[in-house]
């Protein structure tokens, strides 16, 4: 279980910082998805690109830190997460 979850963690990690492929590609149509039901997009064209751009610029990946100090988590972890990689 722990490995699972060391490979889901650098796959987030990857993402929020731009690497391109298919975990990337999920996260963006299901942003999107999210982002248009939200109603801050017309159509999943629309909300991939401000999903891309969230990631792209950072922002994601700093709601993801966050979110760690915000549930307690030790966000030093991330720096040992990317160290991995």
């Amino acid at each position: 279980m722990l490995l699972k979850a060391s490979y889901n963690s650098v796959a987030l990690l990857q993402v929020m910082q731009g690497k391109p492929g298919p975990c990337r590609d999920i996260v963006l149509l299901n942003a999107a998805a999210a982002i248009v039901v939200g109603g801050k997009a017309h159509d999943l064209r629309e909300g991939i690109s401000i999903a891309a751009g969230a990631i792209d610029s950072g922002r994601a990946y700093m709601k993801v830190v966050q979110l760690i100090e915000s549930t307690g988590g030790d966000v030093s972890n991330l720096k040992i997460l990317e160290g991995s990689f």
